[in-house]
């Protein structure tokens, strides 16, 4: 279990590390993942399964848009290990996919500069990390001619699209940005 003290973290291994407030979230759901680790959900209710099932997918989610996010902050770690991404240096040091991260820095990218309204909503948890990617491919597929402000727009009624519809059903929020953008009458980057 990590330790915060005088504003250094001692990780597991027990090496000091600076402290902040993420890597003490960081270490606060190591622990709590430590203090059930070897607790059977075989025993527990089906209410309290389904329960579990969905906080846990919800949480994961969570996570992982926080260390996209990290990442796309990160640019001072390719400088200081000599990589020219950090995705590369993450890669090795956790024995990770390369490309798997290189695609959540670009996800990470592209919440944090691009699409800030959607990386809150993935943030906070009120859009999903699968419903946040198929929207980014939609709205950078939207044609050159489309307007900044349009693609704003666009986003900000995207990011309530997923709250509306089923997880299943999440993959015609690329068909609702063609939608949208022929509703403000641009079509194929030509105006109608």
């Amino acid at each position: 279990m990590a330790e915060i003290s005088g504003g250094q973290v001692t990780d597991r291994s027990g090496a000091q590390r600076p402290s902040h407030p993420v890597l003490t979230c960081v270490s606060r759901v190591r622990e709590a993942l430590d203090d059930v680790a070897d607790v059977d959900p075989l025993f527990a209710t089906t209410e309290a399964k389904k329960a579990m099932l969905t906080e846990l997918t919800e949480l994961a989610d969570r996570v992982v848009a926080l260390r996209n996010e990290v990442l796309a902050a990160a640019d001072d770690v390719a400088a200081d290990t000599a990589v020219r991404r950090t995705a590369i240096w993450v890669a090795d040091a956790t024995r990770e996919h390369p490309g798997r991260i290189a695609r959540a820095q670009d996800l990470g990218e592209a919440l944090r500069v691009r699409y800030q309204h959607l990386g809150a909503a993935v943030r906070d948890g009120r859009v999903r990390m699968s419903q946040a990617e198929i929207v980014v491919k939609a709205l950078d597929k939207a044609p050159p001619s489309v307007s900044r402000e349009l693609r704003r727009r666009a986003e900000s009624d995207l990011v309530e699209l997923p709250l509306r519809q089923a997880g299943r059903e999440s993959f015609t929020i690329s068909e609702g940005v063609g939608g949208y953008v022929d509703q403000c009458g641009v079509h194929d980057g030509a105006d109608p």
